[in-house]
């Protein structure tokens, strides 16, 4: 999952999102619908349009009140260099989890994958 957070198989040991004391999962490590999006698992390298975000060991809100930290992100500017062209921009990714809002249940319940960024 890059390193936006906690995954699924324990804690991460570097990132914004690092906090050695605590095990929450960071909810872009468990957002399917967002699956392969920069070439990350789940919605790990598209974090800033997750709400509830952990960065710096800190709950963050909902886009509207981070989006602003997130696009000085030292995370969010790699993943955007990394990407150059490729790199999906936060309106799009937004407009495609209020497209199909069903792959959000589906990552609730963990019952699949989301979309693959190929299909955008």
């Amino acid at each position: 999952m890059g390193m936006a957070g906690r995954s699924r198989g324990g804690m991460r040991t570097s990132g914004p999102a690092f906090v050695p004391e605590d095990r929450t999962l960071c909810p872009a490590s468990t957002e399917t619908a967002l699956d392969d999006v920069h070439e990350g698992t789940n919605a790990g390298r598209a974090c800033s349009v997750i709400s509830g975000t952990l960065c710096k060991g800190v709950v963050q809100g909902t886009f509207a009140n981070k989006c602003k930290n997130c696009e000085i992100c030292d995370f969010y500017q790699l993943v955007r260099k990394e990407e150059g062209p490729n790199f999906i921009f936060s309106i799009l990714l937004l407009k495609l989890l209020r497209k199909y809002p069903f792959l959000l249940a589906r990552s609730n319940s963990q019952a699949g994958p989301g979309i693959a960024a190929s299909k955008y």
